[in-house]
């Protein structure tokens, strides 16, 4: 851990917990799991979510400092994270719906 103080705009002060896992990583993990009918998810899917949600930076955004995607897009990565999600859940085997698209 570093100890230089907090100056990004885009994090929250020290010590202070963000709603982000309930406002980013549940809405997207959730669709993923019912959409596939998982009936086991482990870490893995957690992970899979957290990247999801980093990989929706926009190179810009990435710069500026920020952490997490403008609030005004949280439907487009709530998709993208149950996208991502789902994937995984596939690739593990323990998804128990198939949709052919």
């Amino acid at each position: 851990p570093s100890s230089t103080p907090n100056t990004s705009p885009h994090l929250p002060p020290p010590n202070k917990q963000t709603n982000a896992t309930s406002a980013y990583i549940f809405p997207g993990l959730a669709l993923g799991i019912i959409s596939t009918g998982a009936r086991r998810v482990t870490d893995r899917q957690m992970l899979a979510a957290a990247k999801t949600l980093a990989n929706t930076l926009t190179d810009d955004e990435l710069r500026a400092g920020r952490v997490y995607p403008p609030l005004e897009n949280i439907q487009k990565v709530s998709a993208a994270i149950a996208a991502g999600v789902a994937e995984d859940l596939y690739n593990a085997g323990v998804a128990t719906l198939w949709l052919l698209i």
